[in-house]
């Protein structure tokens, strides 16, 4: 009978242990699902949709843009660090010197990856929220 009780307790803190072990949801594959522009929904071409993020541990990223130009499907390779801010909020630092950093939050299965666009409007400097959402 002790020998039954002593598994027993062996076997639920084993299984509390691994219960308390953070979870980390952000790694693996993602698929672009849709885009927004300042709130409103980017119609995305078939080949636009292809675009993946690979997240394949807590310091790096490698996104596989894909975008159509002279009727052809094209894709090039951005690939940054990743800086945890939390259990949800990671900042993407592209290669790119001229890029700023981006924000990814992950909710459940979808992931949201945002930045502000920035571009001369009549010689006024402009900001432009945008995101896109991904999923598994």
């Amino acid at each position: 009978m002790n020998l039954y009780i002593l598994s027993l307790a062996i076997l639920l803190l084993y299984h509390c242990k691994r219960e308390d072990e953070p979870k980390n949801e952000i790694f693996g594959t993602w698929k672009l699902k849709k885009s927004y522009t300042n709130g409103k929904e980017n119609n995305l071409a078939e080949c636009r949709l292809k675009s993946t993020l690979e997240i394949p541990d807590q310091f790096s990223a490698t996104f596989t843009n894909y975008y159509t130009e002279d009727n052809e499907c094209k894709s090039y390779i951005d690939a940054g660090k990743l800086y945890k801010e939390s259990e949800t909020s990671y900042i993407y630092d592209p290669p790119s010197l001229m890029d700023q950093r981006q924000r990814i939050t992950i909710t459940q299965n979808t992931l949201i990856f945002s930045w502000d666009s920035w571009e001369f409007v009549n010689g006024n400097l402009v900001s432009t929220p945008v995101w896109e959402i991904y999923n598994r």
